[in-house]
């Protein structure tokens, strides 16, 4: 299902006034501005909340958007829509791939997952056994993912993306409210592109100058991978060239809407701006950027207005360009020079040995879960047991392919939803597409742009796992299908197309939504807990040195105490998280002047920390580990050895564990 508004016949034939505001369509009411607002407002402001750097910050990102769906749910959907059959099939290829996740976490009998996913079945089988009746936290349940927090945590991206996808279709009932939009879009960026710059002339390894990932890395903007800052500049550099483009337009009789629109998008700002993103993405250094940002810059060639092209579209764009690439050059140039013209070297010390065999690895993971995967978001759990001594280098979170991580995780039932989605969206902007006026179709071309670039980055990296990335990627996307839809809504044939939906049936599709979406509305705000949780003990753990007096050290070693309590009783967070907090509680024990109360407080605490870890991650060989660490230090030898032996049966062949 997808929300849409209702249809009104009579928008057609509304006065030229608001056919010049809004398009051809009657504008959204109050009641369904707010929630769209608040979605796109969450949109926009995901990267300056650090969504790309922190799991808390994701999640804070996500409850605005699925409080916002829910009422959207209820303002907006109506009885009778006009879906033409590619929207349709599209949406019922993607409530079957929500289906298909909600079955990856439901438990199942032993005898069904072994005929489905028998690799999935022999994990979980193996675990249940060592840990039933030794650690008094249950057993591990037969399920076909083997990381069902994790899952669940991917079902609240799904839906979150869908609701954005929602709200950028409806956009589309005003061509004003859809450029307001864009233009925020990229005027944020190139905000986030200022403070890259400033970031990268004065070496600081903080996001604004004060706040420190708690993970480290190469800090640009409010990100830290220089390829997710470079895929994100990207996507709002194809926004702005659609908007440089409809800004440059020539009134006349049939474009007189669209042209007072294109002035909106303020001609002189967007031109500034476009230079300032194609000098953020050089900057960046990023390969995979700099290929991002050609296909982009392709992209849009090809499918801008042929009226435009050759000569109107490069005196509309071509300045923008080369000003944008000399100053790039300029800055950078040296840096550049040092990193692409030894590329060959780099070749085959990085990407030949590490990625190249990660991807190749990946692959032996998805023969082993052929059909359904070894579960969404449990990658990072189950590759290690697939990996080849040239890539074990660090924790292997994702796989630099985007594509390929999900049919390991979804295997080919969800690699085939997730074509069917893609494969719909893409009939309904072919056959739609010459049907889109001038105006349009540079709109189309702008944000058509910055997908293409998206995609053709994501085969080298992971920025699809990003929230920052799905959430606008999803919002273009939405507003991509809505201009085709428009435009085929003016064709008299398709407008007399209507589904009419039962009274009844629209009562219990809404009663649904609404009850999915408060339930997880409710994951989301305990996982939000838990990771503000996680935060405070790292940070606590992290400076358990520097206190000098004795009752600071007192307080925090208490405060760790509380925190980890509340993981344990609470249910909520991921392996990857109890993990964390497992290795923090370890640290605290280590301490000298820690009471002998607390050590055996927290000794307790990192058992059953691990324990929960083990049984969210059954896959995971460092859940394991940890686990016969945390027994080890508590003297139980026997369990410790039991789940070393576990740890080394799926442990990469070639690593060996000492305890």
């Amino acid at each position: 299902m997808i929300f849409l508004p209702a249809w009104n016949p009579g928008a057609l034939a509304v006065s030229a006034r608001n056919r010049g505001r809004h398009g051809n369509y009657e504008p959204l009411t109050a009641p369904a501005r707010l929630p769209a607002y608040v979605t796109i407002g969450a949109v926009i402001a995901a990267p300056w909340l650090l969504a790309a750097v922190e799991d808390w910050a994701a999640l804070l990102i996500a409850v605005p958007v699925l409080a916002g769906g829910g009422i959207w749910c209820l303002v907006a959907l109506r009885r009778t829509k006009p879906l033409p059959i590619e929207l349709r099939l599209a949406g019922a290829a993607a409530v079957l791939l929500l289906g298909f996740l909600v079955f990856q976490v439901i438990p199942l009998s032993d005898g069904m997952l072994q005929a489905i996913s028998p690799e999935a079945a022999r994990i979980r089988m193996t675990a249940r056994d060592v840990l039933m009746g030794v650690c008094g936290r249950g057993v591990v349940l037969p399920r076909v993912s083997l990381a069902p927090r994790d899952t669940m945590r991917v079902i609240v991206s799904f839906l979150t993306g869908w609701i954005c996808f929602s709200v950028g279709l409806e956009t589309r009932r005003s061509t004003v409210s859809m450029i307001r939009t864009l233009r925020l879009v990229v005027f944020s960026s190139v905000l986030l592109v200022l403070v890259a710059l400033v970031q990268v002339l004065g070496e600081s390894d903080r996001i604004f100058s004060f706040y420190e990932p708690r993970l480290g890395g190469h800090v640009m903007g409010a990100f830290t991978n220089r390829n997710h800052f470079a895929s994100y500049v990207n996507m709002a550099l194809g926004v702005g060239l659609g908007l440089l483009g409809m800004s440059r337009m020539r009134r006349n009789a049939e474009t007189a809407a669209t042209y007072a629109a294109g002035r909106l998008a303020q001609p002189s700002a967007v031109f500034l701006a476009v230079i300032v993103l194609i000098l953020g993405t050089l900057a960046s250094l990023s390969r995979g950027g700099l290929m991002g940002l050609v296909t982009c810059a392709a992209i849009f060639w090809i499918l801008a207005p042929r009226a435009a092209r050759p000569w109107r579209l490069a005196g509309t764009v071509g300045p923008a360009l080369l000003l944008g690439l000399a100053l790039g050059l300029w800055i950078a140039g040296g840096r550049m020079v040092e990193r692409f013209v030894w590329l060959h070297e780099r070749v085959a010390d990085i990407n030949g040995m590490i990625r190249w065999a990660a991807i190749k690895d990946a692959w032996r993971l998805f023969a082993a879960f052929p059909v359904t995967g070894c579960g969404a978001g449990a990658f990072q759990h189950t590759f290690p047991c697939f990996a080849s001594a040239p890539v074990l280098i660090g924790r292997w979170t994702h796989l630099h392919n985007d594509f390929v991580e999900w049919l390991c995780e979804g295997g080919l039932a969800g690699i085939a939803l997730s074509g069917g989605i893609g494969i719909a969206l893409l009939a309904l902007a072919v056959r739609g597409w010459k049907a889109l006026m001038q105006g349009e179709r540079w709109l189309a071309a702008g944000i058509a742009a910055a997908l293409g670039g998206l995609a053709v980055h994501s085969a080298v990296d992971y920025n699809l796992h990003r929230m920052t990335h799905w959430l606008l990627a999803s919002l273009l996307l939405g507003m991509l299908s809505g201009l085709v839809l428009r435009a085929r809504m003016r064709r008299v044939e398709d407008r007399a197309r209507r589904v009419s939906v039962s009274s009844r049936l629209e009562g219990v599709v809404r009663g649904m939504g609404i009850a999915a979406l408060m339930v997880l509305l409710w994951f989301a705000v305990s996982e939000l807990m838990a990771e503000g949780a996680r935060a405070r003990v790292w940070q606590l753990t992290e400076s358990r040195r520097d206190y000098r007096a004795g009752w600071e050290k007192k307080w925090a070693a208490e405060a760790v105490i509380r925190d980890l309590g509340f993981l344990r009783s609470g249910g909520a967070g991921t392996a990857d998280l109890l993990l964390d907090m497992e290795w923090c509680a370890l640290q605290w024990i280590g301490e000298e002047d820690i009471e002998p109360r607390k050590r055996i407080a927290l000794g307790e605490l990192a058992r059953e920390l691990g324990a929960a870890a083990v049984l969210r991650a059954p896959a995971n060989y460092e859940c394991w580990l940890w686990l016969s660490r945390s027994q080890r230090v508590a003297g139980s030898l026997v369990l410790a050895g039991k789940y070393l032996d576990i740890a080394r049966e799926l442990a990469p062949e070639s690593l060996v564990l000492i305890e």
